[in-house]
């Protein structure tokens, strides 16, 4: 159990980070709403991929990095909707 705090902490300062002003929405959220935590960890381990592929140089990589780009813009715009629609204040 300890192992997965880590990274729910990791992942709550990424999206508090992108998102910011929403921290006690985002926390609510992660903890209570099974979708939006996923739409969360799926954030994350793009930014993950993206920085895996940073490092490398071939062809494949730079491709694989637009994708991950694009797809990572796409879940930003997903959590932006999300907290926008259960924004309470």
């Amino acid at each position: 159990m300890d192992s997965a705090m880590p990274a729910k902490t990791n992942i709550l300062n990424l999206i508090t980070a992108r998102f910011a002003g929403r921290d006690l929405l985002i926390e609510r959220a992660y903890g209570h709403d099974a979708p939006f935590r996923s739409l969360c960890e799926d954030y994350r381990d793009c930014v993950d991929a993206i920085e895996r592929l940073r490092n490398d140089g071939s062809t494949i990589a730079a491709t694989r990095r637009e994708e991950y780009t694009e797809l990572l813009e796409e879940l930003g715009c997903e959590i932006r909707d999300w907290l926008e629609t259960h924004d309470e204040g």
